[in-house]
C-alpha cells in the first residue's frame, strides 16, 4: 500500500490484524477449556463414584460379619449375639466398629467427640481393609445392633429374637463429608 506523496510505504506482508489474532484467540480458548472442563468433572465424578461403592461393600462388609457371628454362635450352641456386646448398647449411644479381617470389634461411643472417627486403614498386599496394617483410608465405619423385639410371640418364651443392624460408613471429599447408611435385621432362628 502506498501513502501519496509521502517517502514511506508499509510493505503488504500479508499478516494478521490484531482483531483476526484476537478472534483466534479466543476460538482456541474456547476450545481448549470445553475438554479440559469436561475431564475434570468426570474425574471428580470417577472418584465420587469409587468412594459410594468402597463405601457401600465396607458397609455390607460389617453387615455379613455380623450374620456370620450368629450363625457360628448358633452352630456352637451359644447366645446368638455373642461377641457382638460393643455393638448392642444402642440405648447409650455406644455403637463399635469391626475389624472383619482380624475378627475383632471395638466399642465406641458416638457422643464423645472423635471416639468412633477411626479410619479404615487400607492393606494393598492383601486388598483388604482392616484396623491394624496398611494405609489409612479417607472412610469410618460404625455399626449399631440393637434387639427389637419379640418377633415370634407364641414360640418365642417372651425373648427378643430381632435384631436391627445399622452400618454407617462415611468418608470426606472436597472438604464435603459423605455418608451411606446400610440398615438390615437378623433374626435368631
Amino acid at each position: 500500500m502506498k501513502i501519496p506523496n509521502s517517502k514511506f510505504q508499509i510493505p503488504n506482508s500479508g499478516a494478521f490484524t490484531l482483531l483476526e489474532t484476537l478472534v483466534a484467540v479466543s476460538v482456541f480458548t474456547v476450545a481448549i477449556l470445553g475438554p479440559m472442563t469436561l475431564a475434570t468433572y468426570s474425574m471428580r465424578s470417577l472418584t465420587h463414584g469409587r468412594n459410594q461403592i468402597t463405601a457401600y461393600y465396607l458397609a455390607e462388609d460389617a453387615l455379613e460379619y455380623i450374620k456370620n457371628t450368629r450363625d457360628t454362635n448358633k452352630l456352637s450352641r451359644e447366645e446368638w449375639l455373642e461377641g457382638l456386646s460393643d455393638c448392642t448398647r444402642w440405648g447409650t449411644g455406644n455403637r463399635c466398629y469391626i475389624d472383619t479381617v482380624n475378627d475383632a470389634t471395638y466399642r465406641c461411643n458416638i457422643g464423645v467427640a472423635g471416639e468412633c472417627d477411626v479410619k479404615i486403614k487400607y492393606d494393598s498386599n492383601s486388598g483388604f481393609y482392616n484396623y491394624s496394617t496398611g494405609v489409612g483410608s479417607v472412610f469410618t465405619r460404625t455399626v449399631g445392633v440393637k434387639e427389637v423385639g419379640d418377633h415370634y410371640p407364641e414360640g418365642g418364651g417372651g425373648e427378643d429374637d430381632e435384631a436391627r443392624i445399622i452400618v454407617e460408613v462415611s468418608w470426606t471429599e472436597k472438604s464435603i463429608t459423605k455418608s451411606f447408611v446400610l440398615e438390615g435385621y437378623i433374626f435368631d432362628y
